[in-house]
């Protein structure tokens, strides 16, 4: 894990991820790279727990993330996050509280924002603010679609 990453090597990262890959250079090095913190973590260590406060978005630098969340009949369902996902994003721009845990399958570095900085960037830099809501819609329509594709079970008609 690398925690000397300069701004040049935040700029090419978020180049290629989506939702910050269509934002201007020159925004992603004066206005994002600055309110962004760098957090570390091991192996086996929680990131974000259920019910926990939606305050922080989280980018995946490096290693690998699980994400447990809520699927069918109250069973849990497990996704795996590498590199350039993003997670958080759905509790920070709702103001919900966190849906999912997420562990940290080996060591990992994520770069965060803060939800005051996440606020405040969205209120005044349009350009950035028409990015992060592309990318918030993205979710929500493969969130939609998942449902769709593993609807619940209808109580009022048992096969």
């Amino acid at each position: 894990m690398d925690n000397n990453i300069t701004f040049d090597d935040l700029v090419r990262f978020f180049s290629k991820i989506p939702g910050f890959k269509s934002i201007a250079e020159q925004d992603l090095r004066n206005l994002v790279a600055p309110i962004v913190c760098i957090s570390t973590y091991e192996a086996n260590q929680t990131i974000i727990r259920t019910g926990e406060p939606g305050d922080t978005l989280y980018m995946l630098y490096d290693g690998q993330v699980r994400v447990d969340f809520p699927a069918n009949n109250s069973e849990r369902k497990s996704d795996f996050m590498e590199s350039g996902d993003i997670f958080g994003e759905m509790a920070l721009v709702s103001q919900a509280r966190r849906s999912a845990n997420v562990v940290a399958t080996q060591p990992c570095t994520c770069l965060t924002i803060d939800a005051e900085s996440f606020q405040d960037i969205m209120k005044n830099h349009w350009r950035i603010a028409r990015a992060v809501a592309g990318l918030v819609g993205e979710r929500f329509v493969a969130r939609a679609t998942s449902k769709k594709d593993n609807p619940k079970p209808d109580r009022n008609n048992p096969r």
